[in-house]
């Protein structure tokens, strides 16, 4: 007959103790969560350009351009600059909730411009981000513009 050691005793108590304080959690709450829209609708202003890579922001004036997006899905430009389009027409996202990226149509044209876009919270404002080949002709400027919403 095989005798149990103290030091084998107390490993099964401890095993048996850890396997019952192991318990699954439950979430009592009843709380939904759900993701807000990423919509873009809104006023927005240029806070930094860049051209090529270049910080071009002290350059140029940008305080009275604004990119009016609406929430019927058109928008308007005031005060043109280098862009992915010229003239006023429809806007729309890929995805409601996770949007990476955006399409501009103007109203006389067929086609669809779209480009990447990243829409954050920066210093606590939304922040809306366009990295694009402008539409003015010389399409191997690369033009990033990081706009906020008019408050």
């Amino acid at each position: 007959m095989k005798i149990i050691t103290p030091i084998q005793l107390v490993l099964v108590v401890a095993f048996v103790l850890f396997v019952c304080a192991c318990s699954e959690f439950k979430d009592q709450s009843d709380q939904q969560f759900s993701e807000p829209d990423k919509s873009p609708v809104g006023s927005w202003t240029i806070v930094n350009a860049t051209l090529n890579g270049d910080d071009i922001t002290d350059q140029m004036d940008f305080s009275e351009f604004r990119l009016i997006m609406n929430a019927d899905g058109t928008y308007q430009l005031s005060n043109y600059l280098p862009f992915l389009v010229k003239k006023d027409g429809k806007w729309w996202l890929n995805d409601r909730l996770h949007p990476f990226r955006i399409f501009f149509q103007e109203q006389t044209s067929d086609h669809v411009f779209e480009t990447n876009f990243s829409y954050v919270i920066v210093n606590g404002k939304r922040s809306l981000g366009l990295t694009f080949n402008a539409s003015n002709g010389c399409f191997r400027n690369v033009y990033t513009y990081n706009l906020q919403r008019d408050e």
